[in-house]
């Protein structure tokens, strides 16, 4: 966070994700602001290149263009980028900026909006057309993503209402989302 609105702001979102190892950071001058909050002597450019190392997610409260500035270098793949999320220091827009899916930023950005009473902005397609995210179902299925691409491509052909194939040497126990279709050997295969 970037000013005392922000700090305050920070402290909520703490004090409502006990369950998560979550650490503000201010500027000295908003310490005093609200608990939790941590100063760092930090430059944010180095601060963020950490939390690209260490971090699950990140999010900046504060104008999209500082947030999109300090993670630009740093962005590599949406397999291993953090979940980054921007949202401004009264809380009223929420927006998840970078690993939606794999990273968890649209769940992580829904969870927020709830809890400070903001409105969560996603852009990603599936999400915005109410469909399933085939990435996303794998991360949570602790599945591994051989190709970005053939996920892309399963994604526009879900996209189009088509069926996606499904193959595997290994029975699969449970229901499986409506969008596969154990007969289609065409489209999509995963």
């Amino acid at each position: 966070a970037f000013s005392s609105s922000g700090a305050k702001l920070c402290a909520e979102i703490i004090e409502n994700m006990k369950e998560d190892l979550v650490e503000a950071f201010v500027p000295e001058k908003y310490a005093n602001s609200a608990k939790y909050v941590k100063v760092r002597a930090y430059n944010l450019y180095k601060s963020t290149e950490k939390s690209f190392e260490t971090a699950d997610c990140i999010i900046f409260i504060g104008a999209a263009g500082i947030a999109v500035r300090a993670i630009a270098p740093f962005v590599r793949s949406k397999k291993t980028d953090p979940a980054v999320i921007c949202m401004d220091e009264r809380g009223i827009n929420v927006i998840s900026l970078l690993s939606g899916h794999i990273g968890g930023a649209n769940r992580i950005t829904h969870q927020i909006a709830l809890m400070v009473g903001g409105n969560p902005i996603i852009t990603t397609a599936t999400d915005i057309n109410d469909k399933f995210a085939v990435d996303e179902w794998a991360t949570r299925k602790n599945l591994h993503i051989m190709s970005l691409k053939k996920a892309r491509d399963m994604a526009a052909y879900i996209l189009e209402n088509e069926k996606i194939g499904l193959i595997s040497d290994f029975d699969i126990r449970g229901e499986l989302p409506q969008e596969f279709d154990r007969n289609e050997k065409n489209k999509g295969i995963c």
